[in-house]
């Protein structure tokens, strides 16, 4: 007997295809999508979304795209970022928001106004550089308004999702935040990054990180044999200062962001 309360946790805890006979009707379907398709031919799963696509309100909340299933959708669109080489992120967002407007929402969630700006800024980030530069920008709260601080409950889980994704410093400020069972998404979260901080060794390379960082801290000593760098041709106007601000973004853009190669790896996507 399918149950919803064991779908979600199912769901929750996934990181591939392995699960997907669990899960009938559109929980398939977002299950599917959630991990790149999970071997199901292309045209079949277009097929399926035109279909959908075409349905009324009223027969898009019979189908079971409705506020119940809204939160499934956003634990979709979360796996699809990190497991699914986002193609099919853009349809789960899509579904999400008349998941929605079944149900009279009209104004932008925001958790799904999160994901939706994720997914904008990521979307063609194919290669190493480009991901870890926009990445960072993400972090810094440049391409979010009001920046991304990890306060609170939704606060610490939106650093949860950045640290997930590889952003180092927000993995410093929330490895130790407490773990909670309130929502659905929040236990996707926390199983996800568990999982890829264990995989791809957070911790080890935040110590390698922040020891780099230390390495050019001005307060710290052994630097003065930098300092000759700048005391030659056209660098003798610089201060030793800027010198340290400009080797310590070096080390920042280099190190703080640890692209998720399930993201960036076209070969690695999951298997069913």
């Amino acid at each position: 007997m399918f149950k919803l309360s064991k779908a979600y946790s199912e769901f929750g805890s996934s990181t591939d295809c392995s699960k997907i006979e669990q899960f009938p009707g559109v929980y398939r379907l977002i299950y599917t999508l959630s991990f790149g398709g999970c071997g199901v031919p292309e045209e079949k799963i277009e097929d399926e979304l035109q279909k959908i696509e075409s349905l009324s309100t009223s027969e898009i909340m019979l189908l079971g795209i409705n506020t119940l299933t809204y939160p499934f959708i956003l634990i979709g669109i979360h796996k699809s970022i990190l497991y699914g080489r986002m193609k099919y992120t853009w349809r789960l967002i899509v579904l999400g928001r008349r998941a929605l407007l079944t149900a009279g929402y009209s104004n932008p969630e925001e958790w799904l106004e999160f994901y939706n700006g994720l997914y904008l800024t990521l979307r063609d980030k194919t290669d190493t550089e480009s991901y870890t530069s926009m990445f960072a920008l993400i972090s810094d709260g440049i391409l979010f308004s009001d920046g991304i601080k990890c306060e609170e409950e939704k606060g610490s889980y939106k650093c949860k999702v950045l640290a997930t994704l590889g952003d180092l410093e927000r993995y410093e400020e929330i490895r130790d935040a407490p773990v909670r069972r309130k929502s659905y998404l929040y236990y996707a979260i926390d199983k996800d990054l568990e999982f890829i901080s264990k995989k791809f060794d957070f911790d080890e390379k935040l110590e390698r990180y922040k020891k780099a960082l230390e390495k050019y801290d001005i307060n710290k000593p052994g630097l003065a044999s930098s300092v000759m760098y700048y005391v030659t041709g056209s660098f003798l106007k610089k201060t030793f200062t800027d010198y340290v601000k400009e080797k310590r973004k070096e080390i920042v853009e280099r190190e703080r962001v640890v692209p998720v190669p399930l993201l960036l790896n076209k070969d690695s996507g999951p298997k069913r």
